[in-house]
């Protein structure tokens, strides 16, 4: 058969045969990939499994102090990762960029619906934490958000996620506080590579590190929050193991853990302070304008701009004030909705609770009516159960 196409008629020949045998190749290839032998498809659905297996504990060994706070995982309980140092840095990206290499050659078109959800989600993963090595996070060591040295002080007092009950116990965590020194000096180190680069950290934040900071390296041995587990031995531990974990303590934290909290204190008081920006935003960073723009994709999980959420917030903040508005002439208050607002906190029924107590009780409660219903939403429970305790005396006056 011949054909031609207009302005200029140029004549083709369409071989039929050839092309059917062709058509019929590529549907039986599609086919082959959307309908595979079930064995084939079981072999592929247990390979990415083993995969999500292996990166799940691959992130719990690079994350120990996650794997203890986020997971419960006590296999970790005595491990201190220092991940703000360049060999972590680099361990990291080996490892994520290994398993996206594994996720580029599995047959996404053969997986079932549930696996290529599997494998989207483990991608994305991979991908972010990836794509957050490009930005100097661990130049910005020091903050108010339970940095190491806050976040192991805050552990010592036995009412959160590190244990406290077996003398293992007491020594995984006398294990992670040998380490400690590690992440102080790395730390400093970090500071001084970002004092060098512009990469500091704002001055406002600077500040409230400082004041966990002074009460850690300004406390004795007895006193400090580190040595508070022994302060709490069992009962049943026997008098050889109680008198040698006070010792190892004691010596762990004479000879390394607290003078390297004072180094810590002092570099960061009277080096690193003065060379704070002043700017709370990330803007003043070198790099910082494209590291926001990953923050909000990161918390997001979005490709929104920063200023498309920040106008619907706006938005969200017109609709509430509304409602307010509306609440406010129910309630027949004459006057602007600030003095409104202002007007509600001092009203006694509005101001139930007296003490710490009676707030916490209350949040109790509420828990203990919500975590039976929990299985009838989901199929898995975490290993570490929701704790509701109050902010930790050390972070309490810095915390937001």
């Amino acid at each position: 058969m011949q054909c031609q196409e207009l302005n200029p008629p140029v004549p083709c020949k369409v071989h039929l045969p050839s092309l059917l045998a062709a058509v019929v190749a590529v549907l039986l290839a599609i086919v082959a990939l959307v309908f595979a032998p079930p064995a084939v498809a079981a072999d592929h659905s247990a390979r990415l499994a083993k995969l999500s297996d292996d990166y799940f504990e691959l992130r719990l060994s690079l994350f120990s102090l996650s794997a203890t706070e986020d997971v419960g995982d006590p296999r970790f309980d005595g491990v201190l990762e220092i991940e703000i140092s360049p060999d972590h840095r680099a361990r990291q990206s080996a490892a994520f960029n290994g398993i996206l290499k594994q996720l580029g050659t599995m047959p996404v078109a053969a997986l079932t619906p549930a696996d290529r959800l599997t494998y989207q989600v483990l991608k994305y993963d991979v991908s972010m934490r990836l794509e957050a090595l490009k930005h100097p996070r661990h130049l910005l060591p020091v903050h108010q958000l339970e940095m190491a040295p806050v976040k192991l002080a805050g552990w010592a007092g036995g009412q959160s996620v590190q244990p406290f009950k077996t003398v293992q116990n007491y020594e995984n965590y006398l294990k992670r506080l040998e380490r400690l020194p590690l992440w102080n000096s790395q730390a400093i180190g970090n500071m001084r590579e970002g004092m060098r680069t512009g990469v500091v950290q704002s001055r406002s934040l600077v500040e409230r590190a400082l004041e966990q900071l002074k009460t850690l390296a300004e406390s004795g041995v007895e006193d400090s929050a580190y040595f508070s587990p022994i302060k709490r031995l069992p009962a049943d531990f026997s008098p050889e193991d109680k008198a040698r974990l006070a010792a190892a303590y004691r010596e762990v934290l004479s000879e390394r853990v607290l003078p390297s909290t004072k180094r810590l204190y002092a570099f960061v008081r009277d080096e690193y302070l003065p060379n704070a920006r002043s700017g709370a935003g990330l803007g003043s960073v070198p790099g910082g304008d494209a590291w926001y723009r990953f923050n909000v994709r990161e918390s997001t999980t979005t490709d929104l701009t920063a200023e498309q959420i920040h106008a619907n917030g706006l938005k969200e903040v017109a609709r509430i004030h509304r409602e307010m508005e509306t609440i406010k002439a129910k309630v027949g208050f004459d006057g602007p909705l600030f003095d409104f607002l202002k007007a509600m906190d001092k009203r006694a029924d509005r101001l139930p609770f007296k003490t710490d107590d009676e707030v916490l009780a209350q949040f109790r409660a509420i828990d203990a009516r919500v975590e039976p219903a929990l299985s009838r939403l989901f199929g898995r429970a975490p290993m570490a159960k929701m704790e509701i305790r109050p902010v930790d005396p050390l972070i309490r006056d810095s915390a937001s």
